[in-house]
């Protein structure tokens, strides 16, 4: 309906963030994405910190979807605390669209020591869509693990690889 019917953006949205029923925040953060608003960091950061990851979630994907470059080192520091794996994958996925040199070197740290495949194979495609390059000199002591990161890298670069 929100799609179809044209009306404007509720005038006390911003307040909506505020809501204790995590559904109405939701909601909140899908309108102002549906009307091109903006979150400021302040609320980014608020939202950022509740406890139901699927207010988390929707804020991940505000910030990547509104593409607010200003919440780069926001998102690099909620990583380490956030406990969702699929809103790790998500900060990731919206790194790799903001992201600038800071997230660059987050990102090649944390693929150092990162063991969970899906993580480390994100963490490749944030690198690869920031610096196309940055890879390309991969080095590392650990052959299975140096065979591994270029096979990712590979994918990345062309998907159509097996």
């Amino acid at each position: 309906m929100i799609y179809e019917k044209k009306s404007t953006i509720p005038l006390t949205i911003f307040d909506w963030l505020q809501n204790k029923n995590s559904s109405i925040v939701v909601l909140a953060i899908k309108l102002i994405i549906r009307y091109r608003e903006t979150l400021t960091l302040k609320q980014i950061q608020f939202l950022l910190q509740n406890e139901n990851f699927q207010v988390r979630k929707s804020t991940i994907q505000a910030i990547r979807e509104l593409y607010i470059v200003q919440a780069n080192d926001l998102l690099i520091l909620h990583y380490v605390k956030e406990l969702n794996h699929q809103n790790k994958i998500s900060i990731l996925k919206t790194l790799a669209i903001i992201g600038n040199k800071k997230t660059l070197e987050f990102a090649f740290k944390l693929l150092k020591i990162e063991t969970r495949l899906d993580i480390k194979f994100e963490l490749v495609s944030c690198i690869n869509k920031i610096d196309f390059d940055f890879l390309k000199d991969f080095k590392t002591n650990d052959f299975e693990e140096k065979d591994l990161v270029n096979r990712m890298i590979l994918h990345v670069k062309d998907p159509y690889l097996n």
